[in-house]
Formats: C-alpha cells, structure tokens, sequence
C-alpha cells in the first residue's frame, strides 16, 4: 500500500487537470472517511492504492480528456469560422469579378456597334469619292479621275468650285486639285 502526503496527492491530481481538487477539500473527505487516509502527526497521508483514490485519478483524467475534445472542438469551430469568412470574402470578389466582367463586354458591344457604324459612313464615303475599297490592302490602288467627276458634279451649278467639290466629297481639294491638272497636261 503506497502512501502519500495529502498535499502532494492534490498536486498529482491538479497536474493532471487544473482545478481537479483542494487540499482543504481532500482533507475534510479523509476526515470524513470517503477519502483512505492515515494522520501522521499533523500531516494526512492518503493510500493511494485505493479505489476511492484511483477514482479521483480517473475524475481527473476524464476531465482532462473532456477538456482536450473541447479545445479541439472550438479549434474546428475556429477554423470553420475562418474558412466561411474566407469563403465569404472569395464570393464578394467573385462577384465584384463577374460584375466587372458583364460592364466590360456592354463596353465592347457599344464600342463594336460604334465600328459597325464608323465602317458603315467609310464604305459610303468611299463610294461617293470614287474611291475603290480592296479587302485586305489599305492603300488605294485605283486611280479616280477626279476631272471627270469634277465635270459630272459642276453641271447644273452656277459657280462650281473645286473647294466645295472637295468638301462634298470628303476628300482633300489638293488632291482633287492634282488630279485635275494632271489630266489637263496628259490630256
């Protein structure tokens, strides 16, 4: 039968869990015979082999047991908190993403929209200068004979010039200008 002093049988039991027992407490239980203990002058020294003992022991490590599942609890809780915070936080950017997404492709259906309309009034313009469109060159490789079409416009009116001409049809004067005189001299 193992004996030991009642303070240190209450520091075994607190190791194990905190708060597990008082000495004051194990006292009045020896005192009252629920705890196996003998006076030895002043001190108490309790039989540690007892069931009544070990059951303390085993309070104390169930406790301790209980303890460490409500830490791991609250640490899964904690981490569920986090991750639903994160999630949270990935969906308003997930959002403010798409959102951005959805401005930018209304900015390039008005922008297409706006080149559908600028190559409509070119293809015009183009049509009303003479001029030829070539697919896939950019450069104009026929020559409009602006004297001709320079006479053309200039019947009917009273004084036709070639700035208003020019204007009218969106071209340069000096290009009509030069066209003209060259036909003249080749002419």
């Amino acid at each position: 039968m193992e004996l030991l002093p009642l303070k240190d049988f209450v520091e075994q039991l607190n190791a194990i869990f905190p708060s597990s027992a008082t000495v004051s407490g194990m006292k009045r239980r020896a005192e009252q015979g629920r705890l196996p203990a003998r006076k030895s002058g002043r001190a108490w020294l309790v039989e540690v082999d007892s069931p009544e003992a070990q059951s303390f022991f085993n309070a104390a490590k169930a406790k301790a047991e209980a303890q460490g599942e409500v830490s791991k609890v609250a640490g899964l809780e904690a981490n569920l908190q986090t991750a639903h915070e994160v999630n949270e936080q990935l969906n308003r950017r997930l959002e403010a993403m798409i959102d951005s997404n959805r401005s930018l492709r209304d900015r390039i259906a008005v922008l297409e929209r706006q080149l559908e309309v600028a190559e409509a009034k070119l293809e015009v313009a183009l049509q009303l200068s003479g001029v030829k469109r070539t697919p896939g060159r950019k450069k104009n490789t026929t020559e409009v004979d602006w004297a001709e079409r320079f006479a053309q416009w200039s019947e009917g009116k009273e004084r036709p010039t070639i700035k208003a001409f020019a204007e009218e049809v969106g071209v340069p004067r000096t290009t009509i200008n030069a066209a003209i005189n060259r036909s003249r001299r080749n002419g």
